[in-house]
């Protein structure tokens, strides 16, 4: 395997990565607050960040 397809499988890999994040944030920001709470530290261990406070609406929405 060269070193350009090594370096798009990469990239690929990437790639999707960054969409199940996207996906992962639309699906917590459609949550209750109570259903954000309970999910929330489980979720950023997943995505290896630390969990929002709060209602993900506040994000969302950008208050």
């Amino acid at each position: 395997m060269s070193d350009l397809e090594t370096e798009a499988i990469k990239m690929v890999a990437v790639n999707s990565q960054a969409d199940d994040t996207q996906e992962t944030i639309a699906r917590l920001a459609k949550l209750s607050p109570i259903e954000y709470d309970r999910t929330r530290n489980e979720e950023a261990g997943k995505l290896k960040c630390r969990p929002a406070r709060g209602c993900p609406r506040f994000c969302v929405n950008g208050g």
